[in-house]
């Protein structure tokens, strides 16, 4: 069994796009993808559009999402 050397917490990060707010009619929606938080469109006419969240929530820091123990190779430790 490997020594761990390093934890490694993960906290979740929330974005929302109020489709509403952003003029976004689903009914012409043919895709969307989210990078950066950025929200992307592809419309069903072939036009794109690019959008900032329109709410950031807060991080949680109370309490990570998921840990893990890792050692010198950055292998997981059971």
């Amino acid at each position: 069994m490997s020594k761990p050397k390093y934890i490694q917490a993960n906290y979740a990060q929330t974005i929302e796009f109020d489709l509403d707010e952003l003029g976004i009619d689903w009914d012409k929606v043919k895709d969307y993808s989210i990078r950066y938080s950025e929200l992307n469109i592809l419309y069903k006419d072939g036009t794109e559009e690019t959008f900032q969240s329109t709410k950031d929530f807060e991080v949680d820091w109370s309490r990570a999402d998921s840990e893990t123990i890792l050692d010198k190779n950055w292998n997981e430790v059971a």
